[in-house]
């Protein structure tokens, strides 16, 4: 459901910028031509009106009557209606009756003159009103002052006024249209930009927008969720000192000097899951998808941001209960391993009791002679050194002092390999690592395979190639896992006697260990189907189905891959790459 969301979140913030940038252009329209204006609105992609009705209408105010019939014979078209009026008294009427779109008068009228008018008209019906004026004398001051206040067009009737009238009525016209766009374009901007913040502000996921240097630019309430950072409060501050752990820091600030220089995200950064740092200091785990919106001026990077805490602990609690479920197949075999040593531990320390109550008897005889010295005679003292002498032949002495040591040495090995079956049982079981750590993946495997040893042993001969790699940061406890799994899955894929071959080596981007047996092999139809929880091929009871969804989503969150290769009859392959660079916990 998240990852489907996302798409339509980043549409929804692109539609969003596309209104702010209209809005900021959307003065540089005033005056432009209504076919400039509608060609530009085609063009675009923004959810509004595409066209307006054209048909307007003009009112011509002049007491003489021929000239208006001119006028009118001049204008009148089937999108221009044209209303004549002879009065002043009238032109109010008309306004109050119906939209005029142009007003076209004398500069002189009974009652004053054109501005006067134009400006009562506006006073009262709080509108700005398009005006040409017509004269029969022309006046260079009277045209300067007509036009400061905002007419279309001054003419002064002469031979050419049909002409120029007609282009200054389609002029005006056309910016009315023109303005009357752009008032609706506005209008539905604003409702769609509100209606827009409202998704995004009512969304699940954090919205975060940033500018190529790392300075956040928007923030919605989720964020203020999930971060704990009020909009007011982070807004024109770096995202690199507040919600980025400072271990990230230096690696985000790599990433945002190349996107200055390139305007691009590498793939690795579209979409993955890291932490965040709350502003209490808590890290936050989150799923994070990153986009680039492309603006003329800069680009800019908008993250949405998952809160996956309660994913990453059920899938720990499914890891650990899975492992538990495989440590409980491996008890009766770990049972067996620490068994052998502790009964020939336990069988030497029965020796050593007998040998220590020789040990005691030669002692307290040796007592006796040292307390005949103090007074018996030479004979006496011969008799008992006789007993001691024959007491030490009959119990084989020598042989004691020279077994012990041995024994010693035996019970010290057995113990210390009951401590490594112990540790490595611990170490196998702990997957509630917080932190990463730099490890030795060939260690990890000499851990598992002491641990699932009694699985193999009896029926796999096991061939170990261990390469020289170096350490990676990972979550070894949940590695292991993943090659417990593989093992005793390859084991139990080998009816008889077969082979189990671990391979490690690495290459200039990955640690690779493969695992291979030449066991009976996998159908080519359940291939695709191998990583899907609750799927396995094994008898009902013998499997959960959920080892190798888990192994393959530990290995994810490592960054690496999980691949097989298998033909049936012969055995198959897996292979785990994890890379280099290891991962940050």
């Amino acid at each position: 459901m998240y990852d489907g969301a996302l798409p339509v979140y980043q549409s929804i913030w692109r539609s969003l910028l596309f209104c702010s940038c209209i809005r900021e252009s959307t003065a540089s329209y005033r005056g432009v031509s209504m076919s400039t204006i509608l060609d530009s609105v085609n063009q675009s992609e923004a959810p509004v009106a595409r066209s307006l009705q054209k048909s307007s209408t003009v009112l011509i105010l002049d007491n003489n009557k021929e000239q208006l019939n001119k006028f009118h014979s001049w204008l009148h078209s089937n999108q221009v209606e044209v209303l004549l009026c002879p009065q002043v008294s009238a032109v109010r009427k008309h306004f109050s009756e119906r939209t005029v779109d142009l007003l076209i008068l004398e500069y002189e009228l009974d009652e004053g003159n054109a501005l006067e008018l134009v400006q009562k008209l506006e006073s009262e019906f709080r509108r700005k009103i398009p005006f040409i004026i017509v004269t029969d004398a022309g006046s260079e001051e009277i045209a300067v002052q007509v036009m400061k206040h905002g007419a279309s067009d001054y003419l002064v009737k002469d031979d050419r006024l049909e002409e120029r009238l007609q282009m200054a009525a389609n002029s005006a016209l056309e910016r009315v249209h023109a303005n009357q766009i752009l008032a609706n374009l506005e209008g539905e901007l604003t409702q769609f930009e509100q209606r827009t913040r409202h998704i995004l502000n009512t969304a699940a996921e954090a919205f975060v927008s940033i500018d190529g240097y790392g300075t956040i630019i928007d923030w919605n309430a989720s964020a203020e969720t999930i971060f704990g950072y009020r909009a007011q409060e982070i807004i024109g501050k770096n995202i690199t000192e507040t919600i980025v752990p400072e271990r990230y820091r230096e690696q985000v600030s790599e990433a945002l000097c190349q996107f200055q220089e390139s305007r691009r995200l590498s793939e690795s950064l579209r979409s993955f899951e890291t932490t965040a740092l709350n502003k209490d200091g808590r890290e936050v785990p989150i799923a994070l998808s990153l986009n680039i919106v492309e603006l003329e001026a800069a680009s800019i990077i908008t993250g949405f941001a998952h809160d996956i805490s309660k994913r990453c602990e059920l899938e720990s609690q499914l890891i650990q209960s899975e492992k538990m479920a495989s440590l409980g197949q491996l008890a009766a075999g770990v049972a067996h391993e620490i068994n052998n040593p502790v009964g020939f531990v336990t069988s030497n320390v029965a020796t050593l009791e007998d040998y220590i109550a020789v040990f005691k008897q030669v002692i307290e005889m040796q007592g006796e002679v040292i307390e005949s010295l103090k007074g018996s005679d030479e004979s006496s003292l011969k008799k008992k050194l006789d007993e001691i002498e024959a007491y030490m032949e009959e119990e084989d002495y020598n042989y004691l002092m020279e077994d012990i040591e041995e024994l010693i040495k035996e019970s010290n090995d057995g113990l210390v390999r009951v401590k490594e079956i112990v540790q490595n049982l611990k170490s196998f079981a702990r997957v509630d690592e917080a932190e990463t750590k730099e490890a030795d993946i060939n260690e990890c495997l000499k851990a598992t395979i002491k641990v699932v040893w009694n699985e193999i042993k009896y029926n796999c001969e096991l061939v170990q190639d261990f390469g020289k790699i170096p350490q990676i940061r990972c979550y070894p406890g949940q590695l292991n896992h993943v090659f417990m799994n593989l093992l005793v899955n390859a084991a139990h894929a080998i009816k008889e006697r077969g082979t189990i071959v671990v391979t490690t080596e690495a290459d200039d981007k990955y640690v690779i260990v493969k695992i291979q047996d030449d066991g009976h092999g996998i159908k080519p139809e359940h291939i695709p189907n191998l990583f899907t929880p609750f799927f396995t091929t094994k008898p009902v009871g013998k499997g959960t189905g959920l080892g190798l969804s888990i192994a393959y989503g530990i290995i994810q969150k490592h960054k690496g891959f999980i691949e097989v290769e298998s033909e049936v009859d012969k055995g198959t392959t897996f292979t785990v790459k994890l890379p280099l660079e290891g991962v940050e916990g």
